[in-house]
């Protein structure tokens, strides 16, 4: 797998690597391959004892909050007028995204 790593100069003669979304998997050394060395060890190890797998969780139902607003203006007298602004603006859009 590959991993995306922020490599950090931290002072003279010092580098911290970090493994970008994993919590607390920091690393340091005297020089960005050191660095980099030991944080590569360092996952190995944790991944030898260890497995990555994904879980679903159910959310609770919730109502989506635009389907209030839905239907709010369908009775306004200029309604209308508007959706064919609405299209007529993406069929130009359209044709200028046409080649």
């Amino acid at each position: 797998m590959t991993y995306d790593v922020l490599v950090e100069n931290e002072q003279e003669r010092s580098y911290t690597a970090t493994l970008l979304g994993w919590p607390k998997l920091s690393v340091s050394g005297a020089t960005r391959e050191e660095a980099l060395g030991k944080l590569r060890a360092t996952l190995e190890r944790r991944l030898a004892k260890a497995e990555i797998v994904s879980i679903e969780v159910d959310s609770p139902d919730q109502p989506n909050p635009w389907l209030r607003l839905s239907g709010v203006y369908r009775d306004h007298p200029l309604f209308e007028e508007l959706l064919g602004e609405m299209e007529a603006d993406r069929r130009d859009l359209d044709a200028e995204a046409t080649p």
